[in-house]
């Protein structure tokens, strides 16, 4: 088609014939957008831009992609019209809708730099998507970069998108190992489905060992953010966990060698084993109910108050929305900080954010912040490492 196109428009610029003698304009008008643009871009190029926008817009008007792209970069120089930049928007985007992945990338490329519209970032990544679903490498590039940026900026959405990159190694290297860190990112930045795709990755076992203990805790923490098919996995991983976890224990007890040296221990394991069975109670209560259980709702906090991690978390997220009691960022904070002292690094980690950009209307605290940021560090958390790095400068 290129070819044919090509030869069209070399006969018609070099031809002292009028356009009569060839079948381009009969094609036109017949519907052949393809041959409109032909003539359309005789005649632009002859300066003679009356002609061209009429031909130009007749084969948008038949769906050729390449008449569209003309006519908006027409309007967008101001090239025999008027200088017109949303009618130049109106028909990038006629192009991108009817298969032009170049112009999808080009008008990506000015919601994001705000070129003769307003900027919106959500805008230029679904057309550099649309680019990039279209054979467009630049689109590939562009749309990695946006959600590679917004995620370091802490955008869970990004985070997720960015993962399914990787995952399926669109425009980079197949790399399900980065693509398992996003999505745990994405969690730890409390969005229910970066925790969902945590479940998933730990118990399939993509891009990390395999852990069916581990995908029930983040399977259960998306749960708790009225994630429905986090729910069914909760349900579908919870007793076959701890058929897993029971013979170890049994096991453990029977040991007249380990007894001794565990026995100091044991007070502690027999609080976190309490804790974990507050804990799965209050699960099963909150998920068969709307909104507020109030049993659900006191034996969080009994399991908390016993150092449990994810019910702090729970009641972390609670007194953000308002659940149970009216909404408290005092509190909020009181849960992290309790899931902190008690050795979770995701919290750690959100309590430096807190601090350093005073959010959940917090005073800025670059000292508190440095505080949780070095603290999580010392446990070998490379986002709170470069976090602390960056206060220190």
């Amino acid at each position: 088609m290129k070819k044919w196109i090509l030869t069209a428009l070399t006969t018609l610029l070099f031809s002292t014939n009028s356009f009569a003698d060839f079948d381009f304009e009969k094609a036109c008008h017949e519907g052949r957008g393809d041959a409109c643009s032909v003539i359309g871009l005789a005649y632009d190029r002859n300066n003679n831009y009356a002609k061209a926008l009429a031909f130009y817009q007749k084969g948008c008007t038949y769906r050729d992609a390449n008449s569209c792209t003309k006519i908006g970069l027409m309007y967008d120089s101001g090239r025999g019209v008027k200088k017109n930049p949303g009618k130049a928007i109106d028909f990038y985007s006629k192009a991108c809708e009817y298969g032009d992945a170049e112009t999808c990338n080009y008008l990506g490329a000015k919601y994001n730099n705000a070129d003769g519209i307003k900027q919106n970032v959500a805008m230029a990544i679904d057309f550099f998507q649309k680019a990039c679903n279209g054979g467009n490498a630049d689109g590939c590039q562009n749309v990695f970069k946006l959600y590679q940026a917004y995620c370091d900026g802490d955008h869970a959405f990004s985070c997720n998108a960015l993962a399914g990159i990787y995952f399926k190694g669109q425009g980079v290297t197949k790399d399900p190992t980065k693509a398992a860190e996003l999505v745990v990112k994405s969690c730890r930045l409390e969005d229910a489905n970066g925790c969902y795709l945590s479940g998933m990755v730990y118990e399939q076992g993509v891009g990390v060992t395999q852990n069916l203990k581990i995908a029930l805790q983040y399977y259960q923490k998306s749960c708790q953010k009225q994630h429905n098919k986090a729910c069914q996995a909760v349900q579908k991983l919870q007793s076959n966990t701890h058929k897993a976890q029971q013979p170890a224990r049994e096991s453990h007890a029977q040991s007249p060698v380990a007894e001794p040296k565990h026995a100091a221990k044991k007070p502690q394991n027999q609080q976190q084993n309490e804790a974990e069975t507050l804990y799965s109670k209050a699960l099963k209560l909150a998920n068969s109910t709307e909104g507020c259980n109030q049993e659900a709702y006191g034996l969080f906090q009994q399991a908390a108050n016993q150092g449990h991690i994810e019910a702090s978390n729970t009641l972390a997220y609670y007194a953000t929305r308002g659940v149970c009691e009216a909404k408290s960022y005092s509190r909020m904070i009181h849960w992290y900080q309790n899931a902190a002292n008690h050795g979770d690094t995701n919290a750690m980690f959100t309590l430096g954010k807190i601090y350093e950009n005073g959010d959940y209307d917090q005073n800025i605290d670059k000292g508190k912040a440095a505080h949780w940021y070095e603290k999580c560090a010392k446990q070998g958390k490379q986002s709170c490492q470069k976090a602390y790095n960056r206060l220190k400068r």
